[in-house]
């Protein structure tokens, strides 16, 4: 138990339900139609995240706030995105100046996964890495990048949508020759 309340009664309203599912597709509510409507080429979809960020936030750096609803657009709806919109978004993403990528190397194991970060983060911050196999562009998990981008174990945390096994940071798992080419750890040269 995490101390949450378990009284029943305390569950949403049906109008609360209601008015909720009735509220207009968005970047914060990312359906399948919404996801359809961005531009697919990664230029023009820059640019209108920039637009949008300028009229929600209007005080705000705008490619700040695109990787901070990007960060969460892809953990909430990125199982559901298409090839397409996939690689229109990271493209879009890695065209922001600040944003860097680089094969992922967790604990000085290299892995089949991609690396993307925003460099721009303030003193004291740290920078949170986006991971994605590196073969179908897929989202993998997240981390926390040191110095150099460096990663350790203890930052990575790989999701597993129920698609492909995710082995743990800093484990040498066992790997099946039918999953070769996956994320598996690069063998050492």
């Amino acid at each position: 138990m995490d101390g949450g309340s378990t009284n029943i009664d305390d569950a949403a309203a049906q109008a609360e339900i209601d008015k909720e599912a009735a509220e207009p597709a968005s970047m914060y509510r990312p359906t399948p139609v919404f996801l359809a409507s961005l531009p697919a080429d990664p230029q023009q979809l820059l640019t209108y995240l920039r637009q949008w960020v300028h009229d929600t936030y209007p005080d705000r750096p705008a490619d700040s706030m695109i990787w901070k609803d990007a960060y969460e657009l892809i953990h909430y709806s990125e199982p559901f995105w298409t090839p397409q919109q996939r690689a229109a978004i990271y493209k879009a993403l890695g065209a922001m100046p600040d944003v860097k990528a680089t094969t992922a190397t967790i604990a000085g194991t290299g892995y089949d996964l991609v690396c993307m970060v925003r460099t721009d983060v303030g003193p004291g911050d740290q920078a949170d890495c986006l991971l994605f196999e590196s073969a179908t562009g897929r989202f993998a998990g997240d981390a926390t990048a040191g110095t150099g981008m460096a990663l350790t174990a203890a930052t990575v945390d790989l999701v597993d949508y129920g698609t492909q096994p995710r082995p743990a940071p800093g484990v040498k798992p066992t790997v099946d020759p039918s999953l070769q080419g996956s994320h598996a750890p690069k063998p050492k040269k």
